[in-house]
C-alpha cells in the first residue's frame, strides 16, 4: 500500500472549491441539503416535498425534525434552526 500526500497546490485548489475536510464534513453536507430544500421552496413556493419528487430530501426533512425534537444522534444548532425557520420549515411536518 502506497500513500501519496497532497501537494500544497492540490490542497489550495481543494480549499478554493470548498472541499469539506474531515472536521467540517457534516456541516458541509447539511448545508448542501439545506440549499437543495431552499431551492425547492424557491421553485415551488412551498415545502410540501413528496416521495415522488425527492424521497431523499423528504427523508432529510424528517431527520431534521427528529434532531430538533431531541431524537436524533445530534441536535440542530441554533444557526441551522434559524435557517430552516427562515424558509418556513414546520417542526410538526404540516404546511
Amino acid at each position: 500500500l502506497q500513500i501519496q500526500l497532497l501537494s500544497k497546490s492540490q490542497i489550495y485548489l481543494l480549499d478554493r472549491i470548498g472541499f469539506p475536510w474531515e472536521s467540517d464534513r457534516e456541516e458541509f453536507v447539511w448545508q448542501m441539503r439545506y440549499d437543495e430544500l431552499a431551492q425547492f421552496v424557491e421553485e415551488h413556493g412551498h415545502l410540501r416535498v413528496t416521495r415522488k419528487e425527492n424521497e431523499s430530501l423528504l427523508g432529510w426533512m424528517g431527520t431534521q425534525r427528529r434532531r430538533y425534537n431531541g431524537h436524533g444522534s445530534t441536535e440542530l444548532s441554533e444557526h441551522q434552526i434559524k435557517l430552516l425557520e427562515k424558509i418556513g420549515f414546520s417542526w410538526a411536518g404540516k404546511y
